[in-house]
């Protein structure tokens, strides 16, 4: 996603990829990847600010039905 508003410029990318495991009838597991990409710039209150943030990873969990 890209905005352009006012004075301030920015991106946002956000992958997930995931594969999910019925193991039981009531328990399933999953697996992925997450990246999360945040490059901003722009001018608040006569503020300067640049923001360049990278969070990604693998991801484990489960989840329980009942």
């Amino acid at each position: 996603m890209k905005a352009d508003i006012d004075e301030v410029d920015g991106e946002l990318l956000d992958i997930e990829a995931m594969v999910t495991v019925h193991a039981t009838s009531m328990l399933d597991l999953f697996v992925g990847y997450r990246l999360h990409a945040l490059d901003a710039d722009g001018l608040i209150d006569n503020d300067t600010f640049v923001t360049d943030t990278t969070i990604s990873g693998f991801v484990i969990g489960g989840g329980l039905r009942f």
